[in-house]
């Protein structure tokens, strides 16, 4: 039976003095620590935990007197996280730089987090270790985080993590409460393929079943607007404005994103479908396209988009496979007869064997659907 993991924000509030600079407090250690443990690694050369627990343990507990161990590990173990995901785009020849955690986060684990229900004002309170002492903190929620508390208190859900950070957009601390719960897996009848593209955000296919387009016309005029806005901006040298509008701008995308992807996913559930997904990890080093498509294609976030059917499926009982993406836009799903010429231009599939001509994205989507 799959687990799924999924987070909620919930917002501190009602703080005293002494608990906000006990949350600041956490924060500066948590980005202080963070930096001493990268340095480590790449002084170890390492990307062990054990090599660096044995080197570092004894010295941090001296630096840090009153943390405890507990905090200690969990910002030892997002540290090295983020060293290896450095490192993992080092390896492959990408651009990256040392982690430098310039927005800190602490993550808690069930030593040093504990969710509380109560019967007052604040239904609900949690406690966290500080380097003081445990300090209970008010929490405020929506319906849905609620109820999601609500199955965390009563067992229904199992606390995973939770991490703490502020927020300048809203100006107040938020907690990320990750749990998790078993789901059964659902017997599945059909496959769906689906090709992720930018004329066509997403095109799935259940052969002999459904066939739906997601245009991304309206979409991609938007962000042409986002991108002559930030080259106004960029002239009058408004550094923050042009921040604000690429916020507004993955704001949207996100939104965009959410709502496709539920779409795709309910559709998914109704044909008993696998999801079938082409293997897109390195599509932005791979593309050669105008500048202009390279802009739409670097500022889309197709991961996201794969990430958010992925986890949609999996809490549905829903099974995602991955694919790979050779030659998909240029096979012919009728005939199977491959080769470059099949694509007259980008919209365009036409056969050069058997004559079948379609929408190039409907035939991307139908060979990744029959593909393995």
């Amino acid at each position: 039976m799959p687990a799924v993991t999924k987070t909620i924000s919930v917002k501190l509030h009602d703080l005293t003095k002494t608990k906000l600079e006990a949350l600041q407090d956490l924060l500066n250690i948590s980005a202080d620590l963070s930096r001493y443990y990268v340095t480590k690694l790449e002084t170890l050369n390492t990307q062990s935990k054990k090599a660096l627990h044995n080197e570092t343990y004894t010295e941090v507990k001296s630096m840090f007197p009153g943390l405890p161990t507990g905090l200690i590990q969990t910002i030892r173990d997002k540290s090295l996280e983020a060293y290896k995901s450095y490192k993992a785009r080092v390896n492959k020849g990408k651009k990256a730089s040392l982690p430098v955690f310039k927005h800190s986060v602490v993550r808690f684990d069930s030593r040093t987090f504990t969710l509380h229900k109560t019967e007052t004002c604040f239904p609900y309170f949690v406690s966290v270790s500080t380097r003081q002492k445990r300090v209970m903190l008010p929490v405020k929620y929506g319906r849905f985080q609620g109820e999601i508390l609500a199955g965390l208190a009563s067992g229904v859900y199992k606390f995973c993590t939770a991490e703490l950070s502020f927020s300048y957009r809203l100006n107040c601390y938020i907690l990320n409460i990750s749990y998790k719960y078993d789901v059964p897996e659902q017997a599945t009848t059909a496959v769906m393929g689906i090709d992720l593209g930018i004329t066509n955000l997403a095109v799935l296919a259940v052969p002999g079943q459904i066939i739906k387009f997601f245009n991304g016309k309206r979409h991609n005029q938007k962000r042409d607007h986002y991108a002559e806005l930030r080259r106004k901006l960029g002239k009058k040298k408004l550094i923050k404005k042009i921040k604000a509008i690429g916020n507004k701008e993955q704001r949207y995308m996100k939104d965009v994103n959410h709502k496709i992807s539920r779409q795709i996913v309910n559709i998914a559930k109704q044909c008993n479908a696998v999801i079938q997904l082409e293997d897109l990890s390195n599509i932005r080093e791979r593309a050669k396209f105008s500048h202009k498509m390279n802009r739409k294609l670097h500022n889309w976030n197709f991961h996201q988009l794969r990430s958010f059917i992925e986890y949609k499926a999996i809490a549905e009982g829903l099974k995602v496979v991955q694919v790979s993406p050779k030659y998909t836009s240029q096979g012919c799903h009728i005939c199977g007869h491959t080769e470059k010429g099949n694509r007259p231009n980008q919209a365009t599939f036409l056969c050069k064997a058997c004559g079948y001509q379609a929408n190039a994205d409907f035939n991307a989507s139908m060979n990744i659907a029959v593909a393995g």
